[in-house]
């Protein structure tokens, strides 16, 4: 595939650096896989690639060792956890990746060079929760999921999610970030856990 994708230089002081060194290449290679525009042809939108587990073995190795298929989907299992991918398995198609905040990252838009972008953080108590929860620390694209959802859903609706994500040992953005779409698309706006009935003042009070 021919053109070029952008790395931001922070990329080597905010965090992803920390990545195991098989993620962090791993998701290289997605980055440079992933269709740079909609290809109807392929049923792509931008961001988004048809796996190859056999491109990845190929292209991936390791001096001359190959990486295992146990090895690859544990790697993209930690990817999608850490909020940098989505996984969708189709019947006959196979697994479809799609590079989250692929738009914000690879814009093709003119930037003002001489303007750095600043940095979108989530507020510190929600932050805190979701990484007391998750025993870690968030990844900078979890921070900036953690943001996005900060700025359309409501804190209770949030924590609602995390902690049904957190019941079920779901602990991930993506699955985490499924349970507000439905909530949302559901209307279920209360001040209280669906699956214990805790009031939200008192699930923070508890953490």
């Amino acid at each position: 595939m021919n053109g070029w994708i952008k790395l931001w230089r922070k990329l080597i002081s905010n965090g992803h650096f920390s990545l195991d060194s098989r993620a962090f290449k791993l998701w290289i290679y997605c980055l440079l896989e992933a269709a740079p525009y909609p290809d109807p042809v392929k049923g792509l939108a931008a961001g988004e690639l048809w796996l190859s587990y056999r491109s990845i073995r190929e292209k991936l190795t390791e001096g001359s060792k190959k990486l295992s298929m146990s090895t690859i989907a544990a790697v993209l299992k930690q990817l999608e956890a850490q909020g940098y991918l989505s996984l969708e398995h189709c019947k006959a198609a196979g697994t479809k990746v799609s590079i989250l905040k692929w738009r914000e990252h690879q814009s093709t838009g003119s930037e003002d060079a001489s303007s750095p972008a600043v940095e979108a953080l989530p507020a510190p108590m929600l932050l805190y929760v979701f990484e007391s929860e998750f025993g870690r620390k968030l990844s900078p694209i979890e921070q900036g999921c953690l943001y996005e959802w900060e700025n359309t859903y409501s804190p209770d609706l949030i924590c609602e999610a995390l902690t049904l994500g957190s019941y079920q040992n779901k602990r991930s953005m993506a699955y985490i970030g499924g349970i507000l779409k439905k909530r949302r698309a559901e209307q279920l706006k209360t001040g209280f856990t669906k699956s214990k009935g805790i009031p939200k003042q008192e699930w923070y009070a508890r953490r």
